[in-house]
């Protein structure tokens, strides 16, 4: 019976224990928990910023098909242009001259080839130029396919393209 008792008094002891492990534990997560929250009020600007952010619409995808065609973008919206390109015949998309505007900005550009074997002379592939609005206004965006050393003279094709940037309607 005596060793019943004991066991019994263990038993008792582990449970106390766990149990004051386990509300050590949420104390301290509590505490960890509730210390990270930001306490910073929240100002008119972070508001508008924040709907920006949340309005920016889906990227417009174009390619040489859209050749002429007006574009609408939102501030902060990207606009991504897809041309078939061939470098290794010396042929690039480039931007004519003022052909960049100043209502978007270039993020990337970047050639994929059609082939595995990106340096087989005459493999060619595709340029996708990425741009993001950055300020209200209207613009044009010119690109040309040429070799650099005669885009003066000839170019092969052109790729042009109204962008208009809106401001966000009042509500």
């Amino acid at each position: 019976m005596r060793r019943f008792a004991e066991r019994v008094k263990i038993v008792r002891l582990a449970i106390y224990g766990c149990l004051l492990f386990v509300f050590l534990a949420l104390g301290c997560a509590g505490k960890e928990l509730a210390g990270s929250q930001d306490t910073e009020p929240i100002t008119p600007e972070m508001l508008i910023v924040a709907k920006e952010k949340a309005e920016v619409k889906q990227p417009v995808k174009l390619t040489e098909d859209d050749n002429r065609r007006p574009v609408k973008l939102q501030k902060g919206q990207r606009l991504v242009v897809e041309l078939e390109e061939n470098p290794t015949t010396g042929y690039r998309w480039q931007f004519k001259e003022g052909g960049l505007p100043d209502v978007i900005a270039q993020v990337s550009s970047e050639f994929e080839p059609y082939s595995r074997e990106p340096t087989r002379v005459g493999a060619g592939g595709k340029r996708t130029f990425v741009f993001e609005a950055v300020k209200y206004g209207n613009g044009m965006l010119k690109l040309v396919y040429c070799r650099p050393w005669q885009c003066e003279l000839s170019a092969v094709k052109e790729f042009s393209i109204s962008v208009n940037v809106e401001q966000p309607e009042e509500e």
